[in-house]
């Protein structure tokens, strides 16, 4: 199955950030590419770096929304105010899949493996079935001619029969 990223940011919309996330708030799966700045010329926070036009390493504030638990570029505006501008694109590796976010949403359920009873044990023994056999993936092979290594058990295996 692939995938399915990006379904729940649709809803997406520009806001003011009130109160920065801090390092403690973000999930640890979550972190990917972005990095917590105790002391940094735009002050304390979260922080990715990209390349810029000019083909240089920069940094981005970010912030994490946790309602859509995704990571947002931020725009800070000159009276110091912060605002989410977008979800962060994914040339900043900061993306966090539909399936990452909301992982008890994607489980596929699967039936519980059936323990093996003495009996049935014995039974698949004596019978020589497998449990593990699927008719659909038993594959028959053609041989040219007789072969010396299966000639040769089964010659043991008499061996071993007649002397009981």
């Amino acid at each position: 199955m692939a995938e399915q990223t990006f379904k729940r940011t649709e809803k997406f919309e520009r806001y003011e950030i009130l109160q920065n996330t801090t390092k403690d708030e973000v999930p640890r799966e979550y972190i990917k590419n972005a990095d917590w700045k105790e002391a940094s010329p735009d002050g304390r926070g979260w922080f990715t770096e990209y390349m810029n036009d000019k083909g240089e390493h920069d940094q981005i504030r970010i912030h994490f929304n946790h309602n859509l638990k995704c990571w947002t570029e931020v725009e800070s505006k000159s009276n110091r105010e912060h605002w989410a501008a977008r979800v962060a694109l994914s040339d900043l590796q900061l993306d966090i899949s539909d399936q990452e976010a909301n992982p008890e949403l994607w489980k596929t359920l699967r039936e519980p493996e059936q323990a093996e009873s003495p009996k049935s044990h014995q039974e698949r023994a004596l019978t020589g079935g497998s449990l593990k056999s699927n008719p659909e993936e038993i594959m028959i092979l053609d041989t040219a001619g007789p072969d010396p290594l299966a000639d040769t058990i089964g010659q043991m295996t008499t061996d071993e029969q007649s002397r009981s």
